[in-house]
């Protein structure tokens, strides 16, 4: 989410999650979401009680965001709901077709958006089958993106440990003579040293004139 202290709406994926969690911690339904440039306004229905309104600030968003990433991190402690879930893959729908959300609302058969798509007014329906489908298909190609990173990252490890391997079975055997080799090296350090025992006893037996 950017800095602005507007709502921005390539954002709306990510803090309709928001949203949509803090109504499944709640236990909502039959909700209403208004939206302006600095407020969304959620009216909800909890158990039977009075309509429960709620307006987030652009900074409180973010810091609802940052809670929701650390219980998504771990799953135990994720609430359960379907909210978080149906609000992100409208909000990606939306951000997809470039609408500025106005509001929100639930509906029998599924979400209704109002908003605007340029100078257009835009009304439309999300069927609950289809954001379930959408959501499906969307965690699926996360899961693949997931396993495919995996897989690029185990490579590139081996591909690491196969170059270091190499290089170490080079050092050693740099450092490491046959047996062959090192009975030729003494050989020839013996052969070197007889000569030299061989020149120094002529040097100093020779007779002086």
């Amino acid at each position: 989410m950017k800095d602005s202290v507007l709502l921005d709406p390539s954002d709306y994926a990510e803090w309709l999650r928001t949203v949509g969690q803090w109504l499944d911690v709640q236990g909502a339904h039959d909700l209403e979401i208004v939206v302006d440039a600095y407020l969304v306004t959620v009216i909800c229905q909890v158990n039977r009680d009075t309509p429960h309104r709620h307006s987030f600030s652009r900074v409180e968003l973010g810091r609802l965001s940052e809670a929701a990433q650390l219980r998504r991190n771990h799953s135990l402690s994720q609430p359960s709901g379907h909210w978080a879930a149906m609000l992100r893959t409208v909000g990606q729908e939306l951000a997809t077709e470039q609408i500025t959300l106005t509001r929100l609302c639930s509906e029998e058969i599924g979400l209704r958006a109002y908003g605007a798509h340029g100078q257009r007014y835009f009304n439309h329906v999300y069927p609950w089958d289809e954001l379930r489908m959408l959501n499906r298909s969307r965690y699926n190609e996360r899961a693949m993106d997931g396993l495919r990173q995996r897989a690029t990252h185990a490579i590139e490890t081996e591909t690491w440990w196969s170059r270091m391997r190499g290089r170490l079975r080079t050092s050693v055997s740099r450092l490491v003579t046959s047996p062959a080799r090192a009975a030729r090296r003494q050989s020839s350090r013996a052969q070197l040293s007889s000569a030299l025992r061989d020149r120094m006893n002529t040097t100093f037996t020779k007779p002086r004139p």
